[in-house]
């Protein structure tokens, strides 16, 4: 079973997903799987 992190409000997020560069948010947060992603928060979950 994965342990989930929700960040609520993270501006480095909203900046990222503003800008739609999605592939660099992959890259910087590159041990990190994206599951969800909504208009305010994100929902993810380690790869381990």
């Amino acid at each position: 079973m994965s342990h989930g992190i929700v960040i609520y409000n993270s501006d480095i997020l909203k900046f990222f997903v503003k800008n739609q560069d999605v592939e660099y948010l992959i890259h910087y947060f590159y041990d990190y799987c994206i599951i969800l992603l909504f208009y305010n928060k994100f929902i993810l979950f380690k790869n381990n």
